[in-house]
């Protein structure tokens, strides 16, 4: 009886992993001036200018409405600090807002226009640190 409900909870866990009743999960590049979202079958990451590309959870899906959010953590040489990203996809745009908090405690918030195999810029920036 216990192994068949351990090889039936197993059963379901892959079930789950594996289907996308989450949701789909975003695919392409979507990037405006300072700011690139990377999501294909070998990388998943998000690129902001003059930090260290922070990983994109496997389980960001869209929802029906083309909506999605994760969070993380960003950084270059000299800091760190938390984001939370979210966004809708509506055709080959993403509407994005991304809030930060920075160690001292203060809080940013920025809105993206993210377009499908837009370009953002890093190769005109002048980073230190």
């Amino acid at each position: 009886m216990k192994r068949t409900l351990v090889g039936l909870g197993l059963s379901v866990i892959i079930f789950v992993a594996c289907n996308d009743s989450l949701g789909p999960v975003i695919r392409g590049r979507w990037a405006t001036t300072g700011i690139e979202l990377i999501a294909n079958a070998t990388t998943r990451e998000l690129h902001v200018a003059c930090n260290r590309p922070a990983p994109v959870p496997r389980t960001a899906r869209l929802d029906r409405e083309g909506k999605m959010q994760f969070s993380g953590t960003l950084g270059n040489s000299i800091t760190s600090y938390h984001f939370t990203f979210s966004g809708q996809v509506r055709g080959d745009t993403l509407a994005a807002t991304m809030t930060t908090s920075t160690p001292g405690g203060a809080s940013y918030t920025h809105d993206y226009l993210m377009t499908a195999d837009g370009d953002p810029g890093f190769a005109g920036l002048l980073c230190i640190g």
